[in-house]
């Protein structure tokens, strides 16, 4: 009986590019930036940051894209949007970090101005709060 042929497509009929380190690091770079994004969503800051080191010791090998297979083009435009869904999450988790340091200058001020609007001194005050 013969041996079934090797498998060189995969279920989305795209040739089988992890048979170069290019495509592998490709993987690569799409699992951390996927499951980076993942604990962007969960708050899990330090699971962000070990994923974004795994992902950088992966760009050397990705290269720039010049010489990729049609297999390997296909991962790398997955490893793009990877990276986009991951970027926009973390400009939306600073614009809200930035909007919450607003609020609390803001309720700073107004403490402030009602602290000297009661004549008080603004130790004092903090010392009976």
């Amino acid at each position: 009986m013969a041996s079934p042929p090797n498998k060189t497509t995969n279920d989305d009929g795209i040739a089988a590019a992890t048979d170069s380190s290019v495509g592998f690091a490709l993987q690569e770079l799409i699992a951390c930036w996927t499951q980076a994004h993942e604990a962007m969503a969960r708050g899990d800051l330090q699971s962000v940051t070990t994923l974004l080191d795994q992902a950088d010791a992966q760009m050397a090998a990705a290269g720039n894209g010049n010489n990729d297979t049609p297999g390997e083009a296909t991962l790398r435009k997955r490893a793009v949007t990877s990276y986009g869904l991951l970027q926009h999450a973390m400009k939306s988790g600073l614009d809200g970090l930035n909007k919450e340091i607003k609020h609390a200058n803001h309720g700073k001020r107004a403490l402030r101005g009602y602290v000297n609007a009661a004549g008080n001194h603004p130790s004092r005050l903090l010392n009976s709060v």
